[in-house]
Order: structure tokens, then sequence, then C-alpha cells
């Protein structure tokens, strides 16, 4: 039996965590999990396996060395998985892969080749403007308000090609991430498919992390005028939770950025943007596509929660009178904040 481990990289928000929380719960034959009870690996690969002082300060500021018991752990784990009756295939799952270092990598593979015999790489590769809005709410939700910062570009090439060097390029399998073209407009289904396996879409678990626009506008409000002193308080990583999870339940417009607001990365950038789509062979002009409308300032999100249809929701989420006069950024803002701590 040729026994295969299976390495999901994401890349981020490409359905990534829906594809592990159904991964770890619906059995697959002759398929493993790893460590079901964790269905996001990427910290426990990072912790065992990086070796850049960087990453490690960024990730694991507590251990700053490789954590041998974690990799002993790890790959006591792998050992149990492949001696499993009828498994031949191991599936590992993690998006933090794509960013961990390529002696990290090196590190991974040392250990997965002395228990597989074939190692194949999978990722899912997500165009530059729905790309850079899912990174601006990921920003927003850390704390952070500064909408020219948040406008940050993907590096391709930086997260992919040094699986091509480490694992051969034959063995890395990435493809562009458009619901069109995946198997049943899924996710889940169409990674099931791809290493053999068969997933009902009525088995998938459905997770969207993502923000509309009235919510992101909400959360970038939040973070610029008040999370400097809300960081300060008790309990606050339980409570912003809270607040973003609220957030997450307001509007049902798409956020997205205009051409205005990309145009000057896509420009800098076109170098690697070619790369990437030379590499899964995707059109230049559609995978740097923005589609109109979308914000191009931090003015834009404001704007968004000064329209009455946003002002009359928001009141009603925030606990406020229906009635009165149009409520300004800041003060929906703080609205959120004593909502919170209520």
């Amino acid at each position: 039996m040729t026994r295969r481990a299976i390495l999901h990289i994401g890349m981020h928000k490409t359905g990534s965590s829906s594809i592990q929380e159904t991964l770890a719960r619906v059995p697959l034959q002759g398929a493993v999990y790893l460590l079901p009870e964790t269905p996001n690996h990427s910290a426990v690969l990072s912790q065992a396996f990086e070796v850049d002082k960087d990453l490690r300060k960024l990730f694991h500021p507590m251990t700053p060395e490789v954590s041998q018991p974690a990799r002993a752990t790890l790959r006591r784990k792998l050992t149990a998985a492949c001696a499993a009756p009828d498994v031949d295939t191991v599936i590992i799952s993690g998006e933090r892969l794509s960013v961990m270092s390529s002696d990290a990598l090196q590190l991974l593979k040392a250990d997965l080749d002395t228990l597989f015999d074939e190692i194949v790489v999978i990722g899912y590769v997500r165009p530059v403007a729905g790309m850079m809005a899912s990174s601006f709410q990921q920003v927003l939700k850390h704390g952070h308000a500064q909408f020219e910062a948040g406008l940050k570009t993907p590096r391709y090439r930086f997260r992919f090609e040094k699986f091509d060097d480490i694992f051969g390029r034959d063995q890395v399998w990435l493809y562009l991430f458009d619901r069109k073209l995946l198997k049943d407009g899924d996710a889940v289904v169409d990674f099931a498919a791809r290493i053999g396996r068969t997933i009902d879409v009525a088995d998938v678990v459905q997770t969207n992390e993502s923000l509309s626009l009235e919510g992101t506008a909400l959360l970038y409000a939040h973070r610029k005028f008040v999370a400097g002193e809300s960081a300060k308080r008790t309990n606050f990583v339980a409570r912003d939770a809270q607040l973003i999870e609220l957030c997450r339940t307001l509007g049902h417009g798409k956020f997205a950025f205009n051409g205005a607001a990309l145009e000057a990365g896509i420009q800098k950038n076109a170098a690697d943007f070619r790369w990437v789509c030379d590499r899964i062979g995707a059109s230049f002009d559609d995978f740097c596509k923005v589609n109109g409308g979308g914000v191009g300032s931090e003015d834009d999100l404001f704007a968004v929660l000064e329209r009455p249809e946003t002002q009359a929701e928001l009141r009603k989420a925030l606990g406020l009178s229906p009635d009165g006069p149009g409520l300004p950024a800041r003060d929906l803002a703080f609205a959120l904040e004593q909502l919170r701590d209520a």
C-alpha cells in the first residue's frame, strides 16, 4: 500500500476553515484527518518546526526555540495515523504553512519522508481583489485601523514557490479559488475530489468569518475611535470576540475595494501576480480584475454608516432609540463599546 500525506496549505480565505472543520468530523474512506480535536494545524506545525526567529517571535513569543516535545508528539500522531488499518492517506491542514520559512518546511518534509511514500501539497489561490479585502478585515479583527496600511498586497510567489522548490513542482497542486470552478461550487467538496474522496454537500460544515460592508465599516470605526482604550480593560480578548461576532451579524452589503484603492498595488506587484497566474494557468487580467463600486478611503467607510438604512439597523442592534438625528461614526463606535460592556 502506498502511503500518502496531503498537506493543505490554504491560502487564507479560500474555504480553509470549512475544509478543516468538515474533515475533522466527517470520515473519509481510507483517509485520516490528523488531530481532529485541533482542526487547524497551523499552530501545531509552526510550534514543532518553525526555526526562523522572527516568525517564532511573532507566533510563539513564549517559546523562542523549536519545541522538540511538540515535534515528537506530532511524529507519534503521524505514526499512529499511518498504522491505522486500511488507511493510505493522512491529511494535514494549516493556512500558516504558506508563510512558514523554507527551513521549517524542510524539517517537516524530512519527518514526513520517513513515514510516507508520497507527499502532495494542495493550495487554493485567491485573486487579488478578494484577497486584499479579506486581509483588510483580518487586520481590523486584530485591532488596527489605518486604511492605507490595511491595503496589504498578497505575496503569492513568497507563499508558494518554496513548496515547488522543496516538494517538487509536480507534487504541488495549486488551483484558482473561484466558486464557479469548484466542484459543486464548494471548497470542501472540491478538495475531497482532488484527493480521490467524496463528501456530500449536506455534510459540509459551513464557516463564514467574513464581514459585510456595514459590519466592516462599524468595526473600522471602533478600531479608530475606541480600540486603544478598550484594549486596557479586563477580559478584553473574550469581549472583543463578542464584538466582532456582533459586527458579523450586521448588514448585507459586500465589502470590496474600488479600482482606485487597488491600482497602485497591482501595478507595483504586477511581476508577482504574473508569476502566480503562469503557475496556475490563470488570466492576468481576470486575476487582477476589480469589480465596479467598492470603497476607496476611510471616508467611504464612514459614509456607509451614515446611510439611513444602515443607521436604522445599527440603532436597533446597538439598543439605541429608533428616533433622533443621524449618528456619526465616532458615536456609533462608542455605542458598540458600551453594548459590549453591558
